[in-house]
């Protein structure tokens, strides 16, 4: 007879196994440990000869669950298909993996376990009729239970997993990273003291957080004891730029955004992690056919910078977004041989608060600076004397409904230099 090694499980989990009803909301902090309750609870349906059904927002999602199923169970023999989403033990039990884009997911099948993953995720507006109309039926013949897990994903009337945590039917649990006694302390504390206070308090707290109102970009951790950094100072790595290409001009919509920026080496500094200094910025209204004619310009900053501050390096380049306008003027570019590159698809498929997301925790460390060339810049766009650049930062809020309607070019320039300077080769 084969045997089965069911995932071990800490005492938080198991104290929510434990206490457990049919409608079950797990609201759980990053490396909680969800993906290995989820399999024990599926294991364990299957070992039974029971029918489960697993369910999440997108195919991808699916991948790690399905892996980590087929292992544990593999000691018996199998029929699965990775492609159909199905796996058949010979106790009779099956697990059928679901994506949440499929509107009608789960239609036609019955279950005694229904198991939602990352359910916080799934688009906004869809999960309410899915989960009425295709999956709680499917857990009618066998009078079947449910677990919900995903980490919180903001405060939204639209949020189905924030919605059902509102509901007295489900019976909720929340569960903090800091409960999963096989994660150090110490390095929950290193996370905390170098990530966005809210953004700690979803990803590893497990609270459901309001950004709306919430200032994101803190201008005071952009300086140095209040004051921006002084320009007198040499660059050690290389000088670039970041361009938001608008699609249209006029003064009703988006300016092309620049940022440059100066890397300092991780070897200047006894942490070992590079820093990137805001060195100037600009706003042009240009139609997407004459970005260009406007390049040389750039370049010509970029090589006045790369002087002014020393940089052995000099200038790298310009990091330029792939699509619209930019597609065709990383093209022509590319003909010319001139240092242009596509910004990563990871970080330009992203919305405009994922980028901020993704940005926070290296503000969030001291590691991006403005300088007084940045900081104390105005220019006159659109009618408007300031500087763009802190006015479009302080008003940035993360989910905001009205973001559309609000100048934010700066910003989306601003965050993808901010990943490229100091995250990883892939912009992370």
């Amino acid at each position: 007879m084969a045997v089965i090694n069911l995932p071990s499980l800490h005492g938080g989990q198991l104290a929510i196994i434990k206490n457990a009803t049919r409608w079950n909301h797990v609201c759980c902090g990053r490396r909680w440990g969800k993906t290995y309750m989820l399999a024990r609870l599926t294991v364990e349906s299957v070992l039974r000869g029971e029918y489960v059904g697993i369910f999440c927002p997108q195919y991808k999602f699916l991948t790690e669950i399905y892996r980590e199923i087929y292992d544990i169970l593999s000691p018996m023999k199998l029929e699965s298909s990775k492609t159909e989403g199905v796996i058949r033990a010979p106790t009779k039990g099956r697990v059928d993996f679901w994506s949440l884009e499929n509107e009608a997911c789960g239609r036609g099948r019955k279950y005694h376990r229904v198991l939602i993953d990352e359910a916080a995720f799934a688009k906004n507006g869809t999960m309410t009729p899915i989960w009425e109309r295709a999956i709680m039926p499917t857990l009618v013949d066998y009078k079947g239970d449910c677990f919900v897990f995903s980490t919180p994903n903001g405060i939204s009337e639209d949020n189905w997993f924030y919605q059902i945590a509102q509901d007295p039917m489900w019976r909720k649990f929340t569960a903090p990273s800091s409960t999963n006694p096989f994660l150090p302390v110490d390095e929950l504390k290193r996370i905390e003291e170098m990530t966005h206070p809210l953004v700690f308090r979803q990803e590893f707290l497990a609270e459901f957080i309001s950004w709306s109102g919430e200032v994101f970009f803190g201008i005071d951790k952009l300086l140095v004891d209040g004051q921006p950094v002084a320009d007198d100072f040499r660059i050690h790595g290389s000088i670039f730029a970041c361009v938001d290409t608008a699609v249209k001009s006029g003064q009703d919509h988006d300016s092309t955004a620049i940022v440059y920026f100066g890397k300092q080496p991780g070897y200047l500094y006894e942490d070992r992690q590079a820093r990137i200094f805001v060195l100037d910025w600009h706003l042009e209204q240009i139609d997407g056919n004459m970005l260009l004619d406007f390049v040389p310009s750039i370049m010509k900053r970029l090589d006045e910078l790369a002087i002014r501050h020393n940089s052995p390096v000099g200038a790298k380049g310009i990091f330029i977004e792939d699509k619209v306008s930019g597609t065709v003027l990383l093209q022509n570019l590319a003909a010319q041989g001139a240092p242009a590159w596509p910004i990563d698809s990871k970080l330009t498929q992203m919305g405009k608060s994922e980028r901020a997301l993704a940005s926070s925790p290296y503000i969030a460390r001291d590691l991006v600076k403005l300088t007084d060339c940045a900081y104390s810049k105005t220019m006159n766009v659109k009618g408007s004397t300031r500087n763009h650049l802190l006015t479009q930062l302080a008003s940035f809020r993360i989910g905001d409904k009205e973001g559309a309607r609000r100048a934010d070019d700066l910003v989306d320039s601003f965050c993808y230099g901010t990943i490229i300077g100091v995250g990883s080769t892939t912009g992370f």
